[in-house]
């Protein structure tokens, strides 16, 4: 019996108008049902993230479409061999799946499984991890007997709501409690002369957030992975955390606040965070 819900394979690079027409419209309607506040992200921004040559991750990607109409969109990724931190994930899948609303409970997210397993097998990959915030995917990973390994928490602040007075209050207290430390802000990339000695600092805080049992690999972020990870044009914070040495100093009051006053400069109107607990 052959499966109407046919996964093809998608290569980013190649991909023509009528692919990305398709796909621009489900990223746009899942936006609106998972973060309706959320602005999107330009096309032509996501595009060029998607066709460019990552030389730390290998991608997966592929869409089960009728038509003119995305149903249903799966990527996964996996450290590339050679890329830092690949001998301690190289056994890792890392999976992300969904199904367009109006075509659920008709069999489409299980005709993914088959393709995991197909991935998985040809790759050697033994541990697939996927993520979910949404309760029916809690319930479809439960009914394929998967564990939770990890649970977050997503956040957001409002920048019009926050008292800037506490906030300044807050760096001034800071800079009297502790004046070596500093807050530095940079646009664009950081300067040259630093990624040596920013890269392996970046590398040891990493690998001391709290995973719970997550099997997750050691991070590695040797300087010319810096030099050549591009930029998107979006305005977005994608990691603000504290050394285990600064966790117990004022290291967090300067600069936390002075990151939300420096955000607020930019222009967006909230600022998102993830936190793993633990």
């Amino acid at each position: 019996m052959t499966n109407r819900w046919t996964p093809v394979e998608i290569d980013a690079a190649t991909a023509g108008p009528d692919f990305w027409t398709r796909y621009h419209a489900y990223r746009r309607l899942r936006l609106a049902e998972t973060r309706p506040d959320d602005p999107i992200r330009p096309d032509r921004v996501i595009e060029d993230g998607m066709k460019r040559n990552d030389p730390f991750e290998i991608h997966y990607r592929y869409e089960i479409s009728d038509g003119a109409k995305m149903l249903s969109w799966f990527s996964a990724e996996a450290t590339r061999p050679g890329a830092p931190g690949y001998d301690t994930s190289q056994h890792l899948l890392w999976v992300e799946g969904s199904v367009h609303r109006d075509h659920r409970r008709r069999g489409i997210g299980q005709s993914w499984i088959p393709l995991v397993l197909e991935i998985m097998n040809r790759q050697a990959y033994t541990t697939v991890g996927i993520e979910c915030e949404e309760e029916s995917g809690h319930a479809f990973l439960r009914w394929i007997g998967a564990e939770a390994k990890f649970t977050g928490a997503e956040n957001r602040l409002k920048l019009a709501d926050v008292d800037w007075a506490m906030m300044r209050r807050w760096v001034e207290e800071g800079r009297t409690r502790s004046p070596e430390t500093k807050f530095e802000s940079y646009d664009g990339r950081l300067p040259e002369s630093m990624l040596e000695d920013y890269a392996p600092q970046l590398s040891s805080m990493l690998n001391t957030m709290p995973w719970e049992d997550l099997d997750h690999g050691e991070s590695g972020s040797p300087a010319w992975t810096c030099r050549v990870r591009p930029g998107t044009g979006c305005s977005r914070a994608s990691l603000t955390g504290s050394s285990p040495q600064s966790q117990t100093c004022t290291t967090p009051l300067t600069a936390r606040p002075s990151f939300i006053r420096a955000s607020r400069a930019c222009g967006p109107t909230r600022v998102g965070g993830a936190l793993g607990s633990g």
